[in-house]
C-alpha cells in the first residue's frame, strides 16, 4: 500500500496503527536490494525459482509455464562517456515466467540491460539459459513468447519443419497432442500483435485472398463502407496500430457475416479468418470445445496458406511486403504464418488438456506487457533505466510475496477462455 501510494498511506496510518515509513524500510529495504541484485545477475536464475517454490510450498509438483521476452524503453537523464556499454542502455529486457495454472502468479526471472530494445545473440543466449536452467525446477519451461522482432524469425524457422511434419504425420488429434508434448519447448508468438499487424496490413493496402487467381482486392477503405467502423478503420496514425481494441473492433463474426452478405466472398474470408482467432480467445460465451473447434479450422487454413505459397511462388505482380514494384499484397507473409502456426497448435494443445485453471493470456507477450505497464505506472515519470529496475524489483517483490496479480490495466484486454 506505501508502495502504490504514500499519501494514502499516511492517512491510513492516522486512523490505525500501521508501522512508520522507517519500519517499513528497516524491515524490507536489505530485502528488496538483495531481490533486485538476483533479478540483474543471469548467474541467479534457479535461486529465483526455488524461491518460487519456497513461496508455494511446492515438493516435486511441475508446473508448466511459458517465459514471456519483451523489451521497454528508458531515458538517461546526461550522457555519459564509458567504457561499460551498459552504463549507455535505454532499455531493459523482461523476462518473465507465466504459469499457465492460473493459481500460481506470474514472476520476474530476470532483467537485462540493452542499447535499443532490439533483441540479438546475447538475448538468444539468455532465453536458452533461462529455458535450461528450467528443466530441474519447479516450473519447467514449456514455451518461449516473444513480440514481432524480426531477430527472433530463426527461432521460428527451425522448428516449422517439425511442426508440419507433425501435423501432416498425425491427422487425429488426439495422436498429435501426443507427439506435440513430447518436444522439449516451442517458441510461440503473441496473438495480439499478429491481429494488429493483421488491420494494419490491410488498412492502406491490397490485400489479395488468393494470389493465383483473378479475384477482388480487400482494402481498410473499402471496408469501411460497408462495416461503417470509424477509427477502426480511418485512423492510420501510429498510435491506433498500438491499440487492442482497434484489432478486436475489426475482427469479429459480426463484421464477417456483414460482408458476406453485403460486399464481397474475399473480404468475409479475409475478417472471418481472423475472426477465427480472436473470437476463439476472447470471447467468453463459448465452452473450450468450440474453442478446440474454431482453432482447427484456423489451422487447417493456415497450413493450406502456408503449403501454397512455399510450393507456388507469388505471381509478378502481388508480394509478401510492400513495394513499389508490385500492387498487391498477400494476406501473410511466410514469416508471420511461421509464427502464427505454433501459436495456434499450443494453444489449441493446452485448451484440450481439459485444465479449467488454464490462462489463456498467459500463451503470449500479454501479460509481460501487462507488467511493463504496472512497472510505469509506479515511477512517478521518472522513466530511468535505475528507476524503472528499482520499481520492478520491488513490484516483484511485493506481488511475490502477497501472491498477487498485476492490476489489470484499463488500455489492455484480459478478458477471454
Amino acid at each position: 500500500m506505501f508502495s502504490k501510494s504514500p499519501s494514502a498511506y499516511a492517512y491510513l496510518r492516522s486512523v490505525f496503527p500501521f508501522p512508520s515509513e522507517s519500519i517499513l524500510h528497516e524491515n524490507f529495504h536489505s530485502a528488496l536490494i538483495e531481490h533486485k541484485k538476483e533479478l540483474t545477475d543471469i548467474s541467479k536464475i534457479v535461486k529465483r525459482f526455488e524461491y518460487q517454490k519456497k513461496v508455494y510450498n511446492l515438493k516435486d509438483e511441475k508446473i508448466k509455464s511459458c517465459l514471456a521476452v519483451d523489451a521497454f524503453a528508458g531515458t538517461i537523464l546526461r550522457k555519459i562517456k564509458s567504457n561499460d556499454e551498459s552504463d549507455n542502455c535505454k532499455h531493459i529486457f523482461l523476462f518473465l515466467i507465466c504459469p499457465l495454472d492460473v493459481r500460481y502468479k506470474p514472476f520476474i526471472i530476470h532483467l537485462k540491460k540493452n542499447i535499443n530494445g532490439n533483441a540479438n545473440l546475447e538475448i538468444d543466449s539468455l532465453i536458452n539459459e533461462v529455458i535450461e536452467k528450467s528443466k530441474e525446477t519447479n516450473f519447467p519451461i514449456n514455451y518461449c513468447a516473444v513480440d514481432g522482432d524480426s531477430h527472433y524469425s530463426h527461432f521460428f524457422k527451425n522448428q516449422i519443419d517439425t511442426i508440419m511434419q507433425l501435423i501432416n504425420d498425425f491427422k487425429d488429434l488426439d495422436m498429435l497432442n501426443e507427439e506435440i508434448s513430447k518436444l522439449p519447448y516451442i517458441f510461440i508468438s503473441d496473438p495480439l500483435h499478429i491481429w494488429k499487424n493483421q488491420r494494419s496490413r490491410v488498412l492502406d493496402n491490397k490485400v489479395v485472398v488468393n494470389p493465383h487467381i483473378k479475384s477482388r482486392y480487400v482494402t481498410g477503405l473499402n471496408i469501411n463502407k460497408v462495416l461503417e467502423l470509424g477509427p477502426i478503420l480511418t485512423d492510420f496514425s501510429n498510435l491506433s496500430k498500438m491499440r487492442d481494441k482497434f484489432a478486436t473492433g475489426l475482427f469479429n463474426f459480426r463484421n464477417s457475416k456483414e460482408l458476406l452478405t453485403k460486399y464481397s466472398m474475399e473480404s468475409f474470408f479475409f475478417i472471418f479468418l481472423n475472426s477465427l482467432w480472436v473470437e476463439s480467445l476472447l470471447n467468453i460465451y463459448i465452452s473450450p470445445d468450440t474453442r478446440i473447434y474454431l482453432l482447427s479450422i484456423l489451422l487447417n487454413i493456415l497450413i493450406s496458406i502456408y503449403k501454397d505459397l512455399k510450393d507456388n511462388g507469388l505471381p509478378y505482380n502481388v508480394s509478401f511486403k510492400r513495394s513499389a514494384h508490385n500492387d498487391f499484397l498477400t494476406m501473410f507473409t511466410l514469416e508471420k504464418l511461421e509464427r502464427m502456426i505454433p501459436t495456434v497448435v499450443i494453444t489449441r494443445f493446452e485448451i484440450c488438456n481439459g485444465n479449467l485453471l488454464l490462462g489463456l493470456d498467459r500463451l503470449g507477450t500479454h501479460v509481460a506487457e501487462n507488467k511493463i505497464g504496472n512497472i510505469r505506472s509506479l515511477v512517478n515519470q521518472d522513466e530511468t533505466i535505475g528507476k524503472l529496475i528499482h520499481i520492478a524489483a520491488k513490484n516483484d517483490f511485493i506481488k511475490t510475496l502477497s501472491k498477487a496479480n498485476d492490476e489489470k490495466r484499463k488500455t489492455r484486454l484480459n478478458q477471454g477462455g
